[in-house]
């Protein structure tokens, strides 16, 4: 349905109780339609990723996954 919406949007899942049991405690999905992906892969550049902010929280995913 995001596909078809003016603004499309991305949506976080896995939070049904009934599916939690079957997924990595520390993993939720994300959907988004592929026309939004490649505008936000365009916007990367200019987004909260170059921030010093995302640098700190980006080194933790890291040393957790170590």
């Amino acid at each position: 349905m995001e596909k078809d919406r003016e603004r499309q949007r991305g949506v976080i899942g896995m939070f049904d109780v009934s599916a939690r049991p079957y997924v990595p405690q520390d993993r939720l999905s994300f959907a988004v339609p592929i026309n939004k992906f490649k505008r936000m892969v365009n916007d990367m550049d200019e987004s909260f990723l170059i921030t010093p902010s995302w640098d700190k929280v980006s080194k933790r995913i890291k040393a957790s996954q170590e």
